[in-house]
């Protein structure tokens, strides 16, 4: 939706509101993908590249926007991960039923990041660059069209954690 886009864009952004709103990470810069929470679009390589950043350094948080609850066997498997507060699941229940609501987080965000396996060219991504924000994701389907690794993004393969954790 560009008109929506173009109005979260320009609009006044208070980063420090919409941290508490949604209770984002407590970090100066954040990570932001949105996507399902599945393994196709790359969650456990996030969530793995996310550790290892966050072992690196204390100023840098992760936020998955989701459509809906993960189920609690995958609840417990992100809590292993140990990001405690470094990270954030927001779901659809948190962020209600407005879309440009998705829109303020991402713009919250310091950099966008879609670690999928397989996609076409996915909506979000091309949301996020319409926002303003550096994008990291895989060379799969059509997404190099978008990014042009090292030019307008970052590729890194699909499944890459550590190649992600380099990239953010």
């Amino acid at each position: 939706n560009p008109l929506a886009i173009d109005a979260v864009r320009t609009e006044s952004l208070d980063r420090a509101t919409l941290r508490v709103r949604f209770a984002l990470p407590p970090k100066p810069f954040l990570v932001v993908c949105v996507g399902q929470f599945i393994d196709r679009k790359g969650r456990w390589p996030f969530l793995e590249a996310a550790r290892a950043v966050v072992a690196e350094r204390d100023d840098i948080g992760f936020v998955w926007l989701a459509n809906s609850t993960p189920d609690p066997a995958d609840l417990e498997r992100v809590a292993q991960h140990g990001l405690g507060t470094a990270f954030r699941l927001l779901t659809a229940a948190d962020l209600g039923v407005d879309h440009r609501e998705v829109f303020r987080v991402m713009r919250a965000g310091d950099v966008f990041c879609l670690p999928t396996f397989t996609d076409g060219l996915p909506i979000a991504l091309r949301e996020a660059m319409a926002l303003g924000l550096p994008a990291i994701s895989t060379p799969v389907f059509a997404i190099p069209e978008a990014i042009r690794d090292g030019e307008t993004g970052v590729l890194v393969a699909p499944g890459d954690a550590a190649g992600l954790a380099r990239a953010v």
